[in-house]
């Protein structure tokens, strides 16, 4: 996502890496139609704080691409293999190919979705990493923060400042 002025535009970005931060870098892949001073093809950061969308394509087959999926969705029937062969990606109704777990960063966003379908509060606290949001807070305060012992001190105070009993209100969708 790019901002201009007050406009949004969502790009895609094509060979995607990242920093320590979180921050993307890659090419712009889609032609901006907004944004004016960004080009197809372009290299440019994106702060992960503005990251919208991820897909993943293994075996010809989509994985997240929520975006794409919605557009896909919103298509008659008759016409959804004609887009699949145009873009040259399989997509399914939806299926995630992740185990909800914790072991990977697909694996926790596949068990955070599945905890907030469920409203599980619970679960889905279970899928907050306060390590890394400590590290982060304190990078972002002062580098000379960024201990082991400061990380985890400010790790152990974000969850006990966490209420011990939770109000299991239905949680927005």
């Amino acid at each position: 996502m790019v901002k201009e002025d007050h406009l949004v535009e969502h790009l895609w970005l094509t060979a995607p890496d990242f920093d320590e931060e979180g921050n993307l870098y890659g090419k712009v892949g889609n032609e901006p139609i907004q944004v004016k001073n960004i080009k197809l093809g372009q290299e440019i950061g994106v702060g992960r704080f503005l990251i919208s969308d991820w897909m993943i394509v293994e075996q010809g087959t989509l994985i997240g691409g929520y975006t794409i999926r919605a557009i896909w969705d919103g298509l008659p029937q008759g016409e959804r293999q004609f887009f699949d062969e145009v873009i040259g990606i399989a997509i399914d109704a939806g299926v995630d190919h992740f185990i909800p777990d914790l072991n990977t960063p697909e694996g926790a966003i596949t068990a955070l979705e599945v905890a907030y379908a469920n409203q599980d509060i619970e679960g889905t606290i279970s899928c907050k990493d306060f390590y890394e949001e400590a590290r982060l807070l304190l990078l972002s305060i002062d580098r000379k923060l960024d201990t082991k012992q400061m990380i985890q001190e400010t790790s152990e105070a974000l969850q006990a400042a966490l209420p011990k009993e939770r109000n299991l209100r239905r949680m927005p969708m």
